[in-house]
């Protein structure tokens, strides 16, 4: 549906406001709901909040799935009901998402890259590619979910999968860096594999780790 006409509503049929709530709370059906609601306009919009130079770096799918991902991390602190409130604040989402894209290429010296496309790129190689738009959800909750996951780990494991998992960082630097033996690093990797496994397993994508 239309977005602007939405904006124009005065009055919400109050089925949206039940499945937002159902989202909110935890539900997976729900929130799929939402976020195939808004795909292919978040596509569009992040097309359009993207400047020429831009889009010469990124792709719009990139930047549409960097802000799913930050739909389904942050619907929790939404206050609005209304599918027009909602559609508002998916809007702020993609510009400000197309913003942060625009300073990073814009940066003279190019910086480290940033954790959402960390997730994303080991997301990819967890979720298979493909052009379906319910793969690409997935791949965006999947990412919503490693990050949730990543920071209820210790500290010493969040570590060690950010520096290899994440970095693509060899082990044996990391353990030369950490003044501890290679041995006993890939051990501790193997061990925050089976925490984030088992943190993945509690909010019910097991599956995602294979």
């Amino acid at each position: 549906m239309d977005p602007e006409r939405l904006a124009r509503r005065d009055v919400d049929d109050g089925g949206f406001a039940v499945r937002l709530r159902a989202a909110k709370a935890g539900d997976r059906v729900a929130l799929d709901a939402l976020l195939r609601a808004v795909q292919s306009w978040v596509r569009r919009e992040a097309e359009h909040s993207m400047s020429d130079p831009t889009r010469s770096r990124a792709r719009p799918s990139d930047v549409a799935q960097d802000a799913l991902v930050q739909i389904v991390n942050r619907l929790a602190t939404f206050e609005g009901e209304s599918e027009a409130q909602f559609f508002a604040w998916v809007r702020t989402i993609v510009e400000n998402t197309a913003r942060r894209a625009a300073r990073f290429f814009a940066a003279q010296k190019r910086r480290p890259p940033s954790r959402t496309s960390q997730l994303r790129a080991l997301a990819d190689e967890l979720v298979p590619e493909s052009r379906s738009p319910s793969t690409e959800l997935e791949r965006a909750e999947g990412i919503a979910l490693l990050h949730r996951a990543l920071e209820s780990l210790r500290e010493d494991h969040r570590m060690i999968l950010e520096q290899v998992a994440l970095r693509g960082r060899p082990v044996v630097e990391v353990a030369a860096e950490l003044g501890r033996p290679a041995a006993s690093t890939r051990m501790l990797l193997s061990r925050a594999r089976t925490a984030l496994t088992d943190a993945l397993v509690r909010q019910g994508r097991g599956d995602l780790l294979g």
